[in-house]
């Protein structure tokens, strides 16, 4: 079953009580209203009676006051015409006085002394009222004289002659209807009052004629049973309406008030409050039903948002985190996403760490095949001249050579003898780069000179090649700060590189030109070029274009091995550029230019550092030419070394000296360089004193490992000189600052 069915019969569980309750409260709310409007019609019917009998009481007042009149007792019927006629004038009622035999002696509607008729009772009736000892109603009459439906309050007095009369005060049935509520657009039913035979007195809804007429049965068996109460009257035949009949009968006149209201008008509040009450009820229902569907469908949207993830997952994707604007649906979204995250960096680690071991592989086998095309290169090149030496000596074995032929012998002997010890100074010279064990003696230098020493040491192999070299030098000195020796060996490396690498015959250029404040030497040539493969690792180690029979020169590859390990001892750059293979090669070296005028190269080099002042520092080395040279160069730096070889006679030396940057070798005896950072930073001298390493380790984790253990830096041998210098003068800048 889908989440859907569940919301379904769940909404479904819940409306189902509300729509009950609500049909039962509907209901008892369509009770209540109707109650509501018959209650109100019966307060409409009791105002009615109240009217009415307020004027009944007002007749039987003004009766029993003629009753009690003079001009009665006396029986002066004159004055007592013009006494009633007074008191008629204000409250529209007719005064009659009857005689035992049923003549009219005295009646306001006619002219006194004018001729009477009978009286409208009958003898049954003038018994009834000469019976009475108080004041009675009449039921409705018809008057003779005025035509018109009639009610009459009588009382029976006996004047001083004896003779017994009936006072009557005669109220018109107009007048009642009169009092009820007009029949108009806002009249809530028919109101109607019977007397106590059941025959109509008034209506407001029926006209004067009608009154006298019988009520319906029903109506008059209730009248005739009840004293109040209410009848529901069925549709008629002749088109009435169904509706209500409430009655309540008078006490003081007997009559009977009723209040008739179809049952439309009856019902129509309560249905119209029904009728709001359930569009209420359904605007309710449809709109849980709305949300339901809405909540749902945004429910099912996130189970499928999170299946969807969780799919992804399955599939190596990271799922991206989706706003279902649901707590628990954004957590699991959020945990699904960072499950991706772990699992991808996991993917990530486990290829890096593949690739890595595919390089380091890689590596292996290329530094091993370049290992062994080294030894073999090696061994050729010691050949060669081993070879003509050996020829030599055994012609100088032999005996009665002349003079040139030994001379001869012997010019070859000395000068394959020169070669093998540049190659042997050559290897040398790469393994002291290699272990930080090179000197500069650094001067102020004009690379002019430089480079016309160089040009002049290959000279000789140019002509052998019959190339054509160009030569484009500004007229203006330009210097440096530098070793001049190795300067210039460094571009007798680049040029005689150019040479041997340039088929016979070709081209070479050297310019010189000044470039945001470094003096940029080029060498171009038009030789064989190199590919993408080996411009990537020209400055290696060993690294040599294919050999062939036009470059038997051979040499061991590692020129340009020196030539970028020398330049960055010299603060520069160099930087190779082809092509293409038989495109040619461009050279690029570029080195920090001094300023014409500037003071001496030791003195420009403490001017560099000096600008934060000078420093305490430590060194310790168990190579004692590295800790000595080391040494040299920070106190020509202007600063103040402190140069041990054992770790333990350091932390003796120096636990009373003050210290400002410690250079610790990483692997010493008796106790490593972590070990020996530990214990100084526990001594006060040198507590606050910066840690920086030197190792011949330089993998990512020995860095790692000496960031961790608290040094602010890693230098790998051979130490980058610009680095160190540029990291000292910012440590005596920060002490300066402190200071200040």
């Amino acid at each position: 079953m889908k989440i859907r069915t569940y919301l379904v019969l769940m909404t479904s569980a819940v409306l189902i009580p509300i729509i009950f309750f609500s049909a039962v409260a509907i209901s008892a709310l369509f009770d209540s209203q109707r109650d509501a409007v018959l209650q109100s019609a019966r307060e409409s019917l009791n105002a009615s009676l109240l009217r009415a009998e307020t004027d009944l009481s007002r007749a039987v007042v003004a009766v029993s006051m003629l009753a009690q009149s003079d001009n009665l007792v006396n029986e002066n019927w004159s004055q007592l015409y013009t006494q009633a006629k007074a008191a008629g004038a204000n409250t529209g009622m007719v005064t009659v006085v009857l005689g035992r035999d049923g003549l009219q002696k005295l009646n306001t509607i006619a002219p006194f002394g004018r001729s009477l008729p009978q009286s409208v009772l009958s003898s049954e009736d003038l018994d009834t009222a000469f019976a009475a000892n108080a004041p009675q109603i009449s039921n409705v009459l018809f008057g003779q004289m005025s035509r018109r439906h009639v009610i009459s309050v009588y009382l029976p007095v006996t004047a001083k002659s004896g003779t017994r009369y009936v006072v009557a005060q005669g109220i018109f049935a107009d007048h009642f209807k009169d009092n009820l509520p007009a029949m108009d657009a806002h009249a809530i039913g028919v109101h109607s009052i019977f007397d106590r035979n059941g025959s109509l007195i008034a209506s407001n809804a029926l006209t004067d004629s009608e009154a006298g007429s019988a009520a319906r049965q029903e109506l008059r068996r209730a009248m005739m049973s009840e004293k109040e109460g209410m009848i529901l009257n069925e549709e008629e035949a002749d088109g009435r309406p169904a509706s209500y009949t409430l009655f309540a009968r008078s006490p003081l006149s007997g009559w009977t008030f009723t209040l008739d209201l179809p049952v439309s008008k009856v019902e129509a509040v309560p249905r119209h409050a029904m009728v709001l009450m359930a569009l209420e009820l359904l605007c309710v229902v449809f709109f849980v039903a709305v949300a339901a569907a809405f909540f749902g469908r945004r429910l099912a949207r996130s189970i499928e948002g999170a299946f969807d993830s969780a799919a992804a997952l399955r599939q190596g994707i990271v799922p991206s985190p989706r706003n279902s604007g649901i707590r628990e649906f954004e957590a699991l979204q959020s945990a699904l996403h960072e499950a991706g995250q772990v699992l991808k960096d996991v993917a990530a680690r486990r290829a890096e760490l593949l690739e890595r071991e595919r390089e380091a592989r890689s590596t292996a086998e290329t530094q091993n095949a370049t290992k062994d095309q080294f030894l073999a290169m090696l061994g050729h090149e010691l050949r060669n001249p081993l070879a003509p030496i050996s020829s030599a000596a055994q012609l100088l074995a032999m005996n009665g050579l002349d003079t040139e032929r030994n001379q001869r012998a012997t010019d070859i002997i000395v000068r394959q003898v020169r070669h093998m010890t540049y190659l042997v100074d050559e290897l040398l010279d790469v393994s002291r780069v290699t272990r930080g064990l090179i000197h500069l003696e650094r001067k102020k230098l004009d690379m002019r000179n430089i480079l016309a020493d160089a040009e002049e040491q290959v000279q000789p192999t140019i002509h052998a090649m019959q190339h054509r070299f160009f030569s484009s030098l500004p007229d203006e000195a330009m210097f440096v700060l530098g070793d001049h020796k190795r300067l210039v060996q460094i571009f007798t490396n680049i040029l005689a590189n150019a040479a041997k690498y340039t088929p016979q015959g070709g081209e070479i250029r050297l310019s010189m030109e000044a470039k945001d404040g470094n003096v940029q030497v080029t060498v171009t040539d038009n030789g064989i070029g190199m590919s993408a493969d080996l411009l990537g690792r020209a400055f290696d180690l060993f690294a040599q274009a294919e050999r062939t029979s036009e470059r038997s020169q051979g040499g061991l590859g590692l020129g340009l091995a020196l030539v970028k390990s020398l330049v960055a001892m010299h603060g520069g750059s160099v930087s190779a550029h082809s092509d293409g293979p038989g495109k040619g090669s461009r050279f690029v070296v570029s080195l920090p230019r001094v300023v014409e005028g500037s003071v001496s190269q030791a003195d420009t080099d403490k001017a560099r550092i000096s600008q934060g002042g000078s420093l305490r520092i430590l060194v310790v080395d168990d190579n004692h030419d590295a800790a000595n040279m080391l040494g040299e160069v920070l106190k020509a730096l202007g600063h103040q070394p402190i140069v041990e070889y054992d770790p333990l006679q350091a932390l003796r030396r120096v636990a009373r000296r003050q210290l400002d940057v410690c250079l610790l070798d990483i692997g010493l005896p008796t106790i490593d360089g972590y070990e020996l950072a530990r214990r100084l930073r526990a001594l006060p001298s040198a507590s606050a004193a910066v840690m920086i390493a030197i190792s011949g380790y330089g993998q990512r984790s020995d860095c790692e490992r000496a960031l961790s253990c608290g040094f602010e830096r890693h230098f790998v041998k051979p130490v980058d000189m610009e680095a160190l210098i540029e990291l000292l003068n910012e440590i005596a800048h920060r002490k300066t600052a402190v200071k200040a």
